[in-house]
């Protein structure tokens, strides 16, 4: 568009609008008080490339695609990444079919995006079953998903891609073409739907000809009804279905907004609203009565005003594609809020609604904000300051006739214009009332108490007028008049006996009964750790509605006092203890409490060291405790006011949060965490994306369930991951295992990659799970991998390993028998020399074995050769070359074999099964045990114990 329409739309046509539009002029105010929704704004910094955006979709994993000035962004929460078009231009149009496929549409080119072999994602053109004279083109201005095939929209033509082919449409001019209920709708000088790839004209539509309405945009309305938007001539509602339909206008609140910022694109982003983006005005939501619901501009967060797309993504949040960055819009969040950009620049103390207008105490003045009208030119909801009033504004009280503000300004009337004075000027925390003294309220002060006297002016004369509520006598009693209270009182409350109980920041809790008439005879007594309080310091006392119990939040928890029915008690008999009701799940980890707060419904508000949260009753009776609501608000909570509405206040340093109870979003909603990337971390090769995983089955794992098998030397792997929850998704953590390797899970993190460095060889599976804000788990991404041996660990090696073994065996084997024929051969030639005659050693080894069966020479455990030939009377190599030539033993083979067979009948005999085995060696005459079994496994096979046991079972 040129800038000479432009300047014709924005000065020319506004003009006589204003003059001629009943919407403008007549328009009646209306109370909108959503404030301002969670927005993350994401700039071309941060997901480095064009600032200008075009498109938006989202596909089945969650995983978000942009339309970029550059090509197209990936986006799952955490990494950027983008994809290029052949032709290296920008990315005007973005689509997504039934099955997934991601379509794009630029400039002279259109196509999908693919994964690899790897599984990343690639674009793949598909102009290429185009004839020549048909790629004469510029861009694709949007692209339609039908059950009949894709459609592209381009300068000046219509493809259509089906079944692997595409026909050219021709059409007139240069229209615009939309899909809804499955058709094919193209704007040209009416309306044309496609009916065998022929526009027919839709009666009755010549008046929304190109030439009068300029841009036009059409949506799904009701049964076979659709909504029109028109840039300059509103809305229209239009049947589809026969008999011929007659155009009507659609009157709503939000032709102005688009007929001065200049509508752009229109979508329905749920049954009953719908969203426009404008040139010059951000984005404006209407319902399907055409009642505007919210405007979302620069003044109310959105980073800038000129929105090129919207897209609604799977958990109802809305994405805009901007002319500069990318916008995430929390439409679907009962938090919004008030700061800055609605006149809240610091620290909101306190709130409250007096005759229908809401008032904020803050820590630099008084506000008010006042009943909403919408403007199409700079629309904004702001608060405005009162007056005069710039201190801080702590607190609100609010009597029968009047409501008052206190501070660092002292205390004011606030509702009454012409009363500006001052009626107390040092600094206010907090005001009190007690039915002891209805005519009086309680002043908490820096360091004491005070009180001030309200009551009507001439009430006889001014009964029954409306000045009786404006006309107020007011009289200050000071601190002098309560000098024995000290302290920095920061809440007043009263009992069921009129009583006042003062919360101290730091001097404990102070008791306060009244004994008389006058305000000023009371009884005061200090409450603190002798009465059962964890600590003197920051202890704030509230009020149990539901049986008048005085609660005070602490450092440890929450405590309660029982209070006697008699109202004479001794105060120094009071003791707090731990609340064990409502209050357990808050005791049971024992938190520091500081604000409660109690509404209609039975809910306790409180504000401990986690932040903001609910205890509910259930239908037994027991409170239950979430936080989910409130987790992202941030900055320190001051004061917490719940109206009857449901509408809770939350004032804070960060500025006013509002929360809808109405507004019913499920905090357990499904995402999944993804692997997006595998890589071998020594040269960072990329083994896997997870583009063409299958998530049907609620996990996110590769097609081939068996995995890749890595070399050894690629041992040291890297993974990568993210979840595609973008609510404040700085806060997901993940938790991962590496099963085969790792024993537990890891610890939750923030991090988005692990490296695994050295792993063996051996099967493994790489499991990673997310946590969003809400502490809710994502379904766990799968991989799994092997790692391969090292080559001297593989099979091959290991029989190389059994041949070389079995080669040096026998080569010992061969070289033993080598060296004892050696061995042998020396002994017999040892023994030629002598001169015993075969007759002779006959003799002498048939005396030698009769002397060891009768005479057992071997139980000797000193036998040795030398004593042996002493006592069988045979010389001692005589001996000597009996063992070896005619017995072929050594001489302790010899003595150990009888002592072996000893030992088996000691063993065996049923007499002697008390023995233990040492003592059995040292009978038969060995010198220890350890010589024992060796020498009788190796006469026998088997140990000594085991053989005892063998002949037992026997």
């Amino acid at each position: 568009m040129n800038s000479a329409i432009k300047r014709v739309l924005k000065f020319i046509i506004p003009s006589v609008f204003i003059l001629l539009s009943p919407g403008l002029n007549g328009q009646t105010p209306k109370s909108n008080e959503a404030g301002n929704p969670f927005i993350r704004n994401y700039t071309h910094k941060e997901y480095n490339a064009h600032h200008q955006n075009w498109a938006v979709v989202q596909d089945k994993r969650g995983v978000m695609y942009i339309g970029n000035g550059d090509g197209v962004l990936e986006f799952d929460g955490h990494y950027w990444r983008l994809i290029r078009v052949s032709n290296h231009s920008l990315v005007r149009s973005l689509a997504i079919d039934a099955e997934g496929t991601i379509y794009a549409g630029a400039v002279g080119e259109f196509g999908c995006l693919a994964p690899d072999t790897a599984g990343q994602l690639n674009y793949i053109s598909l102009t290429h079953h185009l004839k020549d004279e048909d790629k004469n083109f510029t861009d694709v201005w949007s692209i339609h998903v039908t059950t009949r095939g894709i459609y592209f929209k381009t300068t000046p033509k219509i493809f259509h891609y089906y079944n692997g082919k595409i026909n050219v449409i021709p059409v007139a001019s240069n229209p615009f073409a939309f899909a809804v209920m499955n058709e094919i709708i193209i704007h040209s000088d009416g309306l044309y739907v496609l009916k065998e790839k022929e526009p027919r004209l839709l009666l009755h539509t010549k008046e929304l000809s190109k030439d009068v309405t300029r841009l036009l945009f059409i949506l799904p309305y009701k049964d076979d009804q659709i909504l029109i938007a028109t840039q300059n001539k509103g809305f229209y509602i239009y049947n589809l279905a026969p008999p011929p339909s007659i155009l009507k206008r659609f009157p709503t609140e939000i032709d102005d907004y688009i007929l001065y910022n200049l509508l752009y694109l229109s979508k329905k982003i749920s049954p009953h609203r719908y969203a426009f983006s404008t040139l010059n005005g951000g984005i404006v939501i209407m319902d399907d009565k055409g009642k505007l619901v919210r405007i979302i501009n620069k003044n109310r967060g959105l980073q800038k005003n000129m929105v090129h797309d919207i897209f609604v993504d799977r958990h109802q949040n809305l994405w805009a594609a901007l002319n500069n960055g990318i916008s995430y819009i929390e439409l679907n969040s009962p938090i919004t809020l008030f700061n800055e950009k609605n006149g809240l620049e610091e620290t909101v103390l306190c709130i409250t609604r007096h005759r229908g207008q809401l008032y904020v105490g803050a820590i630099d003045g008084l506000y008010y904000l006042p009943a909403y009208k919408s403007e199409p030119l700079n629309d904004n909801h702001c608060f405005l300051r009162v007056k005069n009033i710039n201190s801080g504004c702590w607190a609100f009280v609010k009597t029968k006739r009047a409501l008052f503000a206190g501070g660092n300004f002292g205390v004011i009337r606030i509702d009454d214009p012409l009363d500006k004075r001052v009626y107390v000027k040092e600094l206010v925390y907090c005001f009190g009332h007690s039915r002891t003294f209805p005519r009086h309220i309680f002043l908490g002060h820096r360091n004491g108490l005070a009180a001030l006297e309200i009551k009507p002016q001439d009430a006889e004369v001014m009964k029954g007028t409306k000045r009786n509520e404006r006309n107020l006598e007011i009289k200050h009693i000071s601190k002098d008049k309560f000098k024995d209270v000290h302290g920095k009182i920061r809440k007043i409350i009263e009992d069921n006996h009129g009583n006042l109980w003062l919360t101290t920041q730091y001097n404990g809790i102070i008791y306060l009964r009244f004994t008389g008439k006058d305000i000023t005879n009371f009884r005061m007594c200090r409450l603190g750790t002798k009465h059962g309080l964890p600590r003197m310091d920051w202890n704030w006392v509230y009020l149990l509605p539901a049986n008048k119990q005085i609660i005070a939040a602490t450092q440890k928890g929450i405590y309660k006092v029982d209070i006697p029915t008699d109202p004479g008690f001794d105060p120094g008999t009071l003791r707090f203890i731990p609340e064990s009701t409502f209050a357990k799940p808050i005791n049971d980890v024992s938190p520091a409490v500081e604000h409660i707060y109690f509404d209609n419904q039975g809910r306790v508000w409180i504000v401990a060291d986690e932040g903001l949260g609910i205890l509910s009753p259930d239908q037994k009776g027991t409170f239950q405790w979430t936080r989910n609501p409130f987790k992202k608000i941030e900055g320190e909570i001051q004061k917490i006011w719940v109206e009857d509405k449901g509408i809770a206040w939350i004032c804070t340093s960060d500025g006013l949060f509002r929360y809808d109870s109405s507004v019913k979003k499920n905090y357990e909603a499904d995402y999944q965490a993804l692997i997006r990337k595998v890589s071998l971390h020594n040269n960072d090769p990329v083994i896997f994306y997870d583009a063409n995983t299958n998530t049907s089955k609620g996990i996110n794992q590769q097609p081939d369930a068996s995995g890749p098998v890595f070399k050894y030397k690629d041992n040291s792997i890297m993974f990568e991951y993210a979840a595609p929850f973008y609510e404040h998704a700085e806060a997901n953590r993940f938790n991962y295992i590496l099963e085969g390797f790792d024993k537990e899970w890891s610890g939750w993190t923030v991090d988005t990659k692990t490296v695994y460095t050295n792993l063996p060889e051996g099967n493994y599976c790489f499991k990673v799970k997310a946590k969003n804000i809400f502490e809710h788990e994502s379904k766990a991404a799968v991989f799994n991998f092997s790692v391969s041996p090292p080559w001297q660990r593989t099979i091959f090696a290991y029989i190389g390993y059994g041949i070389g073994l079995l080669i040096i065996i026998i080569l010992a084997y061969a070289a033993h028998r080598q060296h004892l024929k050696h061995a042998i051969l020396q002994e017999q030639r040892k023994y030629e020399k002598c001169h015993l005659d075969p007759q002779k050693t006959e003799e002498y080894k048939k005396k030698l074995l009769h002397f060891m069966e009768t005479q057992k020479p071997y139980l000797d455990n000193e036998l040795c050769l030398s004593s042996l030939s002493k006592a069988v009377g045979i010389q001692r190599h005589y001996i000597s070359q009996i063992l070896n030539l005619k017995l072929k033993q050594t001489f302790w083979n010899f003595v150990n074999e009888y002592r072996i067979n000893e030992a088996k009948k000691l063993l065996s005999h049923p007499g002697k099964k008390n023995l233990s085995i040492l003592q059995v060696a040292y009978e038969v005459g060995f010198n220890s045990g350890v010589s024992f079994n060796r020498a009788f496994k190796r006469h026998t096979g088997m140990t000594p114990s085991k053989y005892k046991s063998t002949c037992i079972k026997g």
